[in-house]
């Protein structure tokens, strides 16, 4: 089973030259590290033995110095990094909430439909001038979406 990273949109490996991190032990840290991971996978129940985090979700200096200087440098190093013993996971990307999807067709014509039910009922009915009014900027500010015509 190969392990990967349980950051969402992350499916960072060993492969990716990044460095995985299993959740610490310590139950105070661990909920840090479980609260950040629940920043953008809000029903993630919580992390198991196998759940890990890659490199990328910790700041530099998250990092034992040893590896990060010889890095700076341009030393290739085969050593795994080492995070701090209270580091804590914080860069998570923001993820994008999808618009809203446009309404169906059949949804559109329907309420379309509604609407000059509506404004039928309004002039048979022959409301004075300033009810009609009212009824008509009702209408033009909550209805508005449905009185535009197909595309």
């Amino acid at each position: 089973m190969v392990k990967t990273c349980v950051a969402m949109n992350c499916s960072n490996t060993y492969g990716n030259n990044v460095s995985l991190f299993s959740f610490p032990k310590d139950p105070v840290l661990r909920n840090e590290w479980t609260q950040q991971v629940k920043r953008t996978r809000t029903k993630w129940t919580g992390p198991t033995t196998h759940s890990q985090l890659c490199s990328d979700h910790f700041t530099s200096d998250c990092f034992e110095l040893s590896i990060s200087l010889k890095n700076s440098f341009g030393l290739a190093t085969k050593a795994k990094r080492k995070l701090k013993d209270e580091a804590v996971p914080t860069i998570f990307p923001r993820i994008e909430k999808k618009p809203d999807p446009k309404p169906r067709k059949a949804y559109l014509k329907r309420e379309r439909s509604r609407v000059s039910s509506i404004i039928d009922f309004i002039i048979v009915m022959g409301f004075s001038f300033s009810e009609s009014r009212c009824i008509r900027d009702f209408l033009v500010n909550f209805l508005s979406p449905c009185l535009k015509p197909e595309p």
